[in-house]
């Protein structure tokens, strides 16, 4: 059940990013698309994360918490909160 969670949410991720990098959108499209998804790809990191934890894969959840993290800063209004909570995960994790 653990191992098809974190497969859907690699496809998840995979899609997202598949739809906003695609090549034949312009530059600001994909900025549009990006700050559209980015809610769902800050979500999904975390949720990665968690689930990397679970299995006790340290480093791979505090690279998903910090692929979060990036995310917040970028899109930081209204992540502020869950920026700082993923922080203080990490700093848990270390």
């Amino acid at each position: 059940m653990v191992e098809d969670a974190m497969d859907n949410l690699q496809a998840s991720i995979q899609l997202a990013d598949d739809f906003i990098n695609s090549t034949s959108v312009s530059a600001e499209i994909q900025a549009t698309r990006r700050a559209v998804l980015s809610n769902l790809l800050i979500d999904a990191h975390i949720r990665f994360g968690d689930i990397s934890l679970f299995k006790e894969d340290i480093m791979g959840a505090i690279a998903q918490f910090r692929i979060a993290v990036e995310l917040c800063s970028v899109y930081l209004d209204g992540n502020e909160r869950t920026m700082s909570g993923t922080l203080f995960t990490i700093g848990c994790c270390l």
